[in-house]
């Protein structure tokens, strides 16, 4: 199981054989085998195995041998096992050490983690295991890395088990070892108390104290690390081909070349992957410590600049951008001498960031989860077009410049940046709701014509079921807030409709979408989240989703 998720290799058949097996024999395993590679790899590959895990929980919990003996039916092996309890005292206490490995008192702190990031991640809920989990992990607190303790809180949050004993003893643990965290470590931690509604000022200002501390140093070193790479690596493969070239000297050269050039993209893009990366860290913090409303100014303007300069930095990074020439060849074609009614256009158009309408029937970009949805023409491939020899417009890790998206179905305004810099201070203001999200959206029925406010949790499918609906109140569903004004209310053929004016102050997955639906008042024509007949019903007057974004404002 292990090795298959190491190789990113998902078999659901093989995958059962082994969860089955595995639940047989759970009295054999060590906790560290237990935790930290089987429940790992059935969680890393996403596969549900219930049965397993309930079997791992009942194990810790010290269940799991009362169930076995009343499921027992063979009376030769209990006979068989008296026998050798009462002959063999030494195996006695071998067999008995064993059926008491998985005791979560045997628990060490790796263990602990690995345990409850695997049933987060999975979303199985265990509240008598995740009680235990909690006890145990109290009386370890001091054995726990970085790793392990932003990896804890963010299971107990990510499955919306409070526990407030637990959070007060890693909060202070935190302060302790906050040097030793990385950055990734940081921000979950950061999320996992934010989540918790545990904004413990000691935490968030240790957190926020680190925060600064490392962009001052970023402050120096952005760029510098990344040609130092490139020219290690760089010297080894020349050094790789001088001996090469003892065979075949002409044929070397060539190839050594070839080489060459292949070894510098490739680290060109990976520098352009870890600036990504560290920006993404830094806005990740920032933006935990802003819902926790912990950010000082000062925090937020040292960020802004440490962002700045990443994006510099990014604009000299990558590739040459050739990807642009295609697509202004697709755009061309598509527009021909003309701009159809229902093709996208510019908005706005400043130096660095524009907002460009996005029509039915169109999708912002492609990501890797959604390569197996039906979905239409792609925007990034029209904005490549119109804006050629724009690097960011090419560049996947930074979302091709948009800031957000709209579902294939809706339309409206879609905020893009032209350059680094300006896609960072972007996302950074949408992070720290400074930028505002208007929509116009038709619903069924008649919502109360007064202000109101949808605060219920929306929780996004995973990778594994991309396609799936968002859910809505379910403990482990990130924050989320809808804002709502009824402007007209109407009657089709005996049945009623309200037209709204939506804000929102998150920006989930499908949320406006999920919320109406959450309220029993569906958009129209919602082929996901409204009945089967309900949609049937809208699809006869109405060919899309009704929802149109209509106002952005930005700096």
């Amino acid at each position: 199981a292990w090795s298959l998720a190491k190789l990113d290799l998902v078999d659901a058949r093989v995958s059962h054989v082994l969860a089955t097996s595995a639940a047989r024999q759970l009295e054999l395993m060590e906790p560290r085998f237990l935790c930290g590679q089987l429940a790992w790899a059935f969680a890393a590959t996403g596969c549900d195995e219930p049965e397993l895990f309930q079997a791992i929980a009942d194990a810790a919990t010290n269940k799991k041998s009362n169930n076995n003996n009343s499921n027992k039916s063979n009376n030769n092996d209990i006979n068989n096992n008296n026998t050798i309890n009462s002959s063999k005292k030494s195996n006695n206490n071998d067999i008995n050490n064993n059926s008491n490995n998985n005791d979560i008192n045997n628990y060490l702190a790796s263990d602990l983690s690995n345990l409850a990031w695997a049933f987060a991640a999975l979303g199985y809920q265990s509240p008598e295991l995740f009680r235990a989990l909690a006890t145990r992990s109290q009386s370890v607190m001091h054995d726990f890395n970085p790793q392990d303790l932003s990896n804890l809180v963010w299971a107990y949050s990510t499955l919306g088990v409070h526990d407030s004993a637990l959070f007060h003893s890693v909060g202070l643990e935190v302060p302790r070892k906050i040097r030793e965290f990385g950055m990734q470590e940081l921000s979950n931690l950061a999320w996992a108390f934010s989540v918790a509604g545990c904004a413990s000022p000691a935490v968030f200002g240790a957190i926020e104290q680190e925060l600064r501390e490392r962009i001052r140093g970023d402050l120096e070193s952005v760029g510098s690390a990344s040609n130092n790479n490139n020219n290690k690596i760089n010297s080894n493969n020349n050094n790789n081909d001088n001996k090469n070239n003892n065979n075949n000297n002409d044929n070397n050269k060539n190839n050594n070349n070839d080489n060459n050039k292949n070894n510098n993209n490739n680290n060109n893009n990976r520098d352009l992957g870890q600036l990504a990366k560290q920006a993404l860290d830094i806005k990740d913090i920032v933006y935990h410590l802003s819902t926790a409303k912990l950010l000082s100014s000062d925090t937020l303007a040292l960020a802004r600049k440490a962002l700045a300069k990443i994006g510099r930095a990014q604009e000299g990074a990558g590739r040459p951008v050739f990807q642009a020439l295609g697509a202004a060849l697709e755009a061309t074609a598509l527009l021909g001498e003309g701009v159809p009614a229902d093709a996208p256009f510019l908005v706005l158009d400043l130096p660095d960031r524009c907002v460009v309408h996005k029509p039915p029937g169109w999708e912002v970009e492609r990501n890797r989860e959604q390569q197996q949805e039906a979905g239409g023409q792609q925007l990034s491939a029209f904005l490549q077009g119109i804006l050629p020899g724009l690097r960011i417009l090419c560049d996947a890790s930074s979302s091709y410049g948009f800031l957000h998206r709209l579902d294939v179905s809706s339309s409206g305004l879609i905020l893009a940046a032209k350059t680094y810099g300006a896609y960072h201070d972007l996302d950074l203001q949408l992070r720290t709701g400074e930028i505002e999200r208007e929509y116009v959206v038709l619903c069924r029925g008649f919502l109360p014509r007064c202000r109101s406010q949808v605060d219920a949790k929306v929780d996004p499918p995973g990778r594994w079921a991309p396609s799936a609906p968002s859910r809505v109140g379910r403990p482990r569903g990130r924050p989320s807030v809808t804002r709502i004004k009824v402007l007209a209310q109407a009657t089709r053929l005996g049945e009623a409709f309200s037209l709204l004016a939506v804000q929102i102050g998150s920006g989930r997955r499908h949320q406006i979408r999920a919320h109406l639906a959450h309220l029993g008042h569906p958009t129209v024509c919602d082929w996901l989240y409204a009945a089967e007949p309900t949609f049937q019903a809208d699809k006869a007057w109405c060919r899309r989703n009704f929802l149109h974004r209509h106002r952005l404002s930005f700096k």
